[in-house]
């Protein structure tokens, strides 16, 4: 087992600083969108236009419906989503992207396939598969560890 040092971090903190610096290479690259977060959001949305819930989103994300509804305010704020009524069932809202919504979309699959690229640089694909691996097993090691939900709300600020 590992010692915990400031020369051996826990794991916790390698995460944060991982997750710092790939937020800022999107928000660098994505600035001129105009979108500062949630680009991943709106990839999947892309992906299941008018053919998704917001309860369906939340799951798919793993994420729960309050942060959801959020995100989806901020993003149709933005005028890149918009909630439409479903003809089979119109108690529901279908999640749709927008015309100014699709604009951005290549821009965004461009930039994740070049911050995916650089950072698996020198590990093969059974590496990459093996970190991938790893990364559920410790998720959900760490979900067996605790039995009360916890949000923890992350104030990301925009690099300048």
């Amino acid at each position: 087992m590992r010692i915990i040092s400031s020369k051996e971090p826990p794991l916790g903190k390698c995460c944060t600083d991982l997750a710092k610096n790939y937020l800022a290479f999107l928000v660098e690259n994505l600035e001129q969108s105009g979108l500062d977060r949630y680009f991943y959001m709106l990839l999947v949305l892309d992906e299941n236009s008018g053919k998704i819930t917001q309860q369906q989103l939340s799951e798919l994300l793993h994420c729960d419906k309050v942060t959801t509804l959020r995100n989806l305010d901020h993003l149709s704020k933005l005028e890149l989503v918009e909630r439409v009524i479903n003809q089979k069932d119109r108690r529901e809202h279908l999640l749709q992207v927008t015309t100014k919504g699709k604009k951005l979309i290549p821009q965004i699959r461009k930039t994740y396939t070049e911050l995916e690229q650089g950072a698996f640089k020198g590990m093969s694909e059974m590496e990459i598969d093996n970190f991938y691996n790893t990364l559920d097993l410790i998720r959900n090691n760490l979900k067996n560890l605790h039995t009360s939900k916890i949000d923890i709300k992350l104030r990301i600020k925009k690099v300048k």
